[in-house]
């Protein structure tokens, strides 16, 4: 225990002591602030009124890391999922990541992933098998395969 200014005894251990709450707000009128102070960052440097990320960064109160995960959140125009980010029931830096793994399969063709698979071994077949989940591999892959094929028969 240590004592405060005042004599009186604070606990010292994270255990012991109430939990404490930053002196920021983390909403204002409903809409999560440092999102909102990312996306203001992004369509500064977006709209070219600011010729850095850092300078947007900075003209908004936000950091790079943020205005770069908004400027990707945007281009990948999701209204719906930018409502999600504002609200505070999506995290920025998620949806951000999300958008990017979307934008890069889809550059993936079909006739690449079909000549990869072919390229492996069968131990890297096994290890995407357990990756991706037996049960959606067959749900999402095989049994409509089969359901077209005995469709067309």
């Amino acid at each position: 225990m240590a004592l405060l200014n005042h004599g009186s005894p604070q606990a010292t251990s994270a255990a012991h002591s109430p939990r404490r709450r930053s002196p920021h707000r983390q909403f204002r009128n409903g809409r999560r602030a440092a999102a909102v102070r990312a996306f203001t960052g992004a369509r500064l440097y977006l709209d070219k009124k600011a010729p850095t990320l850092i300078q947007a960064a900075e003209d908004c109160g936000s950091n790079v890391q943020y205005v770069r995960a908004a400027i990707t959140v945007i281009e990948d125009g999701s209204l719906a999922e930018h409502a999600l980010i504002l609200t505070g029931d999506l995290p920025l830096l998620t949806a951000a990541s999300e958008a990017r793994l979307r934008r890069k399969a889809e550059r993936v063709t079909v006739e690449e992933a079909v000549a990869s698979w072919r390229s492996w071994t069968p131990e890297q077949r096994v290890a995407f098998g357990r990756g991706a989940g037996i049960s959606e591999i067959w749900d999402c892959a095989i049994s409509p395969v089969i359901t077209l094929e005995r469709a067309e028969s």
